[in-house]
């Protein structure tokens, strides 16, 4: 079975998003190689933080939904509110 090699630039781009707060199975599925690969890349990477660079990127994603929770909510409430003086 032959590999093809993944060039640096690529890793690095795909870890970086990984870092930002993308999962690493929707980044894996966009650049078309295994999530395990960014999970070996992550563990080599220079800083070792293989296990902090997950958990951070999950707590952003969980802050974004409940942002838009938060939002979501707040705008029904002063929509309510607005209703509520009409009456």
């Amino acid at each position: 079975m032959s590999y093809k090699r993944i060039a640096p630039e690529i890793k690095e781009e795909a870890l970086n998003k990984v870092r930002s707060g993308k999962s690493a199975k929707s980044v894996a599925a966009e650049y078309g190689f295994h999530v395990k690969n960014i999970y070996n890349w992550l563990s080599r990477s220079a800083d070792g933080t293989y296990k902090d660079t997950l958990e951070i990127s999950r707590l952003k994603r969980e802050n974004e939904a409940l942002m838009k929770l938060v939002g979501r909510i707040t705008f029904e409430q002063e929509l309510a509110k607005k209703n509520w003086s009409r009456k």
